[in-house]
């Protein structure tokens, strides 16, 4: 049996993973989902860096929807699992651990379809404290007679460590963790600052190779930093121009004249900035924002709604911004 795959949906899964083998020097394979965007420059770049033993890309399925809900206690695992078996490249049966950041993707249900166990690594850095306040609420399974029959007949799927087949549920920080009380005993913490700590300056420029991208010169000490988020993408009741309106909202409480707007977009944010702020300068999306700070990009100002990635950037004042706050402001003046 191999030893360890990680399975990753975005860039931030892609620099745990990468961090995560540099540091540990593991047997392990990686599986590139589609969920992420030039997800195939980026499964090229992880083979030429030799990080991993196997670099798998997967296909991009679609899942069986039951017709009924006696297909959906009868059929569902089996077939689902039919459908999105030739996606996978590589047997997930063969490992002796699997580690996926996201058990609500298709390959998690694969997983749960066959039932593979497998290791659940927090979504985004401390995402388990704030996922209650996020579109992904409903992961957080609560104990009550219907999840408990779920869970028992395997109706549909249940996520965050309530779903038996979740071995473990690994955490930068188990303080303020929102997880069901009876699956905190799966909760293993890994601190991320020790490990980042641990990666010395050949490890850093392999992280560059990977993930490197356009990198424009930011002054720091005139530059205000936007970090986006896809809050139309992730269901919250705006349309795409209300998103562009709180940005505008936002930046415009918190710039002054002689200073710079820096905007590095979410990697599913579609929203095109360059049209929004003509003046501002773009960073790719698809750089991760923790490798902001080894490209030397620092801010005098760092603002956006509360996000996890904005604990990781280089800043001399931070403003986290209410999501709400802003909605609210929104209706306001379309009532106006």
């Amino acid at each position: 049996m191999n030893g360890s795959i990680y399975v990753i949906s975005t860039y931030y899964h892609a620099f745990i993973s990468c961090v995560k083998q540099l540091v540990n020097k593991e047997n392990a394979d990686i599986l590139v989902t589609r969920y992420i965007p030039e997800s195939d420059i980026l499964s090229e770049r992880l083979k030429q860096s030799g990080l991993f033993h196997g670099v798998y890309l997967a296909g991009d399925p679609a899942e069986y929807i039951p017709r009924n809900k006696i297909d959906l206690l009868i059929n569902l695992h089996r077939k689902n699992a039919e459908m999105l078996q030739p996606a996978i490249p590589v047997d997930l049966r063969g490992y002796q651990t699997v580690n996926i950041f996201h058990d609500d993707t298709w390959v998690a249900h694969y997983l749960k379809d066959c039932r593979i166990r497998y290791r659940l690594i927090e979504d985004g850095l401390d995402s388990f404290k704030t996922i209650k306040d996020t579109p992904f609420s409903y992961m957080v399974t609560k104990r009550s007679l219907v999840s408990a029959v779920k869970r028992t007949l395997r109706i549909g799927y249940v996520f965050s460590g309530f779903d038996p087949l979740t071995t473990e549920i690994e955490v930068n920080d188990k303080n303020g963790a929102v997880i069901d009380p009876s699956v905190k005993h799966k909760l293993v913490e890994v601190p991320r600052a020790p490990l980042l700590g641990m990666l010395t300056d050949k490890d850093i420029e392999v992280l560059k190779s990977i993930f490197a991208r356009d990198i424009p010169e930011i002054d720091p000490l005139r530059s205000v930093l936007l970090l986006t988020q896809p809050i139309y993408a992730d269901g919250n009741t705006v349309s795409k121009p209300e998103q562009a309106e709180l940005y505008r909202m936002l930046v415009s409480d918190h710039i002054n004249a002689d200073e710079t707007l820096v905007i590095k977009p979410h990697p599913r944010d579609e929203t095109d900035y360059s049209a929004v702020f003509p003046d501002a300068v773009i960073i790719n999306k698809n750089l991760p924002a923790e490798m902001l700070t080894y490209f030397n990009i620092n801010a005098k100002k760092l603002i956006g709604f509360n996000s996890t990635a904005m604990k990781t950037v280089n800043a001399d004042q931070r403003f986290y911004a209410e999501l709400n706050e802003y909605l609210q402001k929104i209706r306001r003046t379309n009532n106006d």
